[in-house]
């Protein structure tokens, strides 16, 4: 290397921002889960602004992701779904703004850490200044992780079920967008942005959901028409719920 070319690469490695993924979670992205090598660059991005936070959580709009990674917006989404059945982002919903009830909050993108993954970073090469193997603590994450996930999750019929008692508040008069309502709440505690990780549990979820429909800030949960386009109310709701 010339003293120009190392003046160059000095200048970059001390003005840029730096990702600083671990090799291990990379190798993972790319073996393991078979992603998209857009669905990667947007969790690799997802992953850095989370560790600058601290939290290991982030708020971006889907337009900012576009313009920094300039990918479209489709592939944002697209990456977004991907990442989430791959269970390596959870995103919560944080309703329409208080300041325009037109505009959406930007979703909150929190990074998971699935079983599956702990189980193969835990077989990668490790950094040579440790003193002793992660191995075993990261195998003990995992265990941990599968105990919590053996427990049943929710029951579509009872989310829905405590919806409607929640939203009535002892009235029997059950409307139809009542019933959609609850239908939309059982889909986004199961398969959207509300699910109990994020909200401790189903009962803080319903509230949360109830809230923004009564202040009308509720939307349909994104994602719900494509991922599962025949999801409706479960039969004979008004029977089970009062």
């Amino acid at each position: 290397m010339t003293t120009r070319e190392a003046q160059i690469a000095q200048f970059i490695d001390r003005h840029y921002e730096y990702r600083n993924t671990p090799i291990a979670l990379e190798n993972y992205l790319y073996n393991e889960a078979k992603l998209s090598s857009s669905a990667i660059r947007v969790f690799l991005e997802y992953w850095r602004l989370g560790k600058m936070e601290g939290s290991w959580q982030c708020n971006i709009s889907a337009e900012t992701l576009q313009e920094r990674l300039g990918i479209s917006r489709s592939s944002v989404e697209r990456a977004n779904r991907a990442l989430i059945d791959a269970s390596l982002i959870h995103r919560v919903n944080n309703g329409k703004s208080s300041l325009d009830p037109f505009r959406q909050r930007v979703s909150t993108t929190k990074i998971l850490f699935p079983k599956k993954l702990l189980q193969y970073v835990a077989h990668e090469r490790y950094r040579s200044d440790l003193k002793s193997d992660p191995k075993k603590g990261l195998l003990s994450f995992a265990k941990s992780l599968a105990d919590e996930q053996s427990v049943a999750p929710p029951d579509k019929l009872q989310i829905e079920i405590k919806t409607v008692r929640r939203i009535l508040n002892s009235k029997l008069h059950l409307t139809q967008d009542i019933e959609h309502f609850a239908a939309q709440v059982s889909w986004s505690i199961l398969h959207g942005d509300m699910a109990t990780e994020a909200y401790g549990s189903v009962d803080k979820a319903i509230n949360t959901a109830v809230g923004l429909f009564r202040s009308n800030q509720w939307g349909e949960p994104r994602g719900m028409k494509e991922m599962h386009p025949t999801w409706a109310p479960s039969p004979d709701i008004s029977v089970h719920a009062f």
